[in-house]
């Protein structure tokens, strides 16, 4: 359980971020700045924007707890990988987050799952 909310939280907020990027950017060339948003498309906004938010809350919190996690419980990086990835992490968050989660986070666990299977079929011959 606690490894799929890593995992999703890892990758969903940072892609919801990145896709409203884009579509502002997207909206502000095509789009007439000044207009009012439909009324068919104003809930859908907001419900949007409820997400958005939530999404930079979570990838904040992500931050925080994946720096923690490099700097405490990382034993695999030295101490100048453990600095690049923290500034990775707190610059570049929407990329670095799901990398360093994909590198480091699921690593960890493939490799609690393997010893601990490695470990009954041990126990089984």
């Amino acid at each position: 359980m606690k490894s799929k909310l890593l995992k999703y939280g890892s990758i969903i907020p940072p892609i919801i971020i990145v896709v409203s990027v884009v579509f502002s950017l997207i909206a502000k060339n095509l789009l007439n700045i000044h207009a009012d948003v439909p009324v068919a498309l104003q809930v859908p906004m907001i419900i949007w924007i409820v997400v958005l938010i939530l999404s930079v809350i979570l990838v904040y919190v992500f931050m925080i707890g994946y720096i923690i996690h490099i700097i405490v419980y990382n034993k695999t990086l030295s101490g100048r990988a453990k600095l690049r990835w923290s500034l990775m992490i707190w610059f570049l968050n929407v990329f670095a987050i799901p990398i360093y989660w994909h590198k480091y986070i699921d690593r960890d666990n493939n490799d609690t799952i393997m010893s601990s299977l490695q470990v009954s079929e041990d126990n089984v011959i």
